[in-house]
């Protein structure tokens, strides 16, 4: 067995890391969800009597960062290249929400026309040397069905297989793929955002339209009310 580690070790060391590297408060937020998920696999393999990390929080008042919005003149862009090459990855963010490498790993098994949803119940990951797995979702609220709004329905043509395959390989698309892909979309189009900053656009249209924090939250996938609250209001 190893040594038991203290709470107010780890509290220590995450506020040391805190101001040795000036975290902003969501990195400090992930980087004590990772020590959680670390002790909580030393509980389950026997190493540790109890998770030290499950009560902690981070250190307040550190900076927020803040969340960029694609200009209006980016979403007339994405609105108007939704045909272009790639152009329907943009345009399917925008009106789904969903994260990169949610949409990334979607089939069109995961597409039901008739009832109008998209089921997202995978999200794709890069290992050592480029290649790509399929992982399910890091939680339960990853797991959900989209509505296809009517905006989305008409570009949406049945097919099999991914929706977005690699062009070269026809399998998925790593990250180096994928940044090239996108730079060439970018350039043809003249969109300047980044896929997650269509993300907060879908939260902004869906806060426009009326739609409760809760089924944001649920829609977006997100584990904590909170995160929905810092993009949504």
């Amino acid at each position: 067995r190893i040594r038991e580690i203290k709470p107010y070790e780890i509290s220590k060391f995450l506020q040391k890391t805190v101001r040795d590297l000036s975290m902003a408060d969501k990195t400090a937020r992930t980087q004590l969800s990772v020590i959680n998920m670390i002790m909580k696999h030393g509980v389950a393999c026997g190493d540790l009597e109890m998770n030290p990390a499950r009560d902690l929080e981070v250190p307040r008042h550190l900076r927020h960062n803040k969340r960029e919005m694609p200009s209006e003149d980016d979403i007339k862009a994405v609105k108007a290249s939704a045909n272009a090459t790639f152009g329907l990855f943009a345009y399917m963010i925008l009106y789904t929400g969903c994260r990169r490498n949610e949409l990334l790993a979607l089939t069109w098994d995961d597409i039901d026309i008739e009832n109008r949803t998209i089921s997202i119940n995978k999200s794709l990951y890069q290992i050592a040397g480029g290649q790509v797995r399929v992982k399910t979702p890091k939680t339960q609220s990853g797991i959900r069905e989209l509505p296809i709004l009517d905006k989305l329905l008409p570009y949406l043509r049945p097919s099999e297989g991914l929706l977005f395959p690699n062009p070269y390989t026809g399998g998925y698309i790593s990250d180096g793929a994928f940044t090239a892909l996108w730079n060439k979309y970018k350039n043809e189009s003249g969109v300047s955002c980044t896929p997650h900053q269509l993300r907060h656009a879908y939260a902004t249209m869906l806060y426009e339209a009326g739609v409760s924090e809760s089924d944001a939250m649920e829609l977006l996938g997100h584990a904590q009310i909170s995160t929905t609250r810092e993009i949504y209001v």
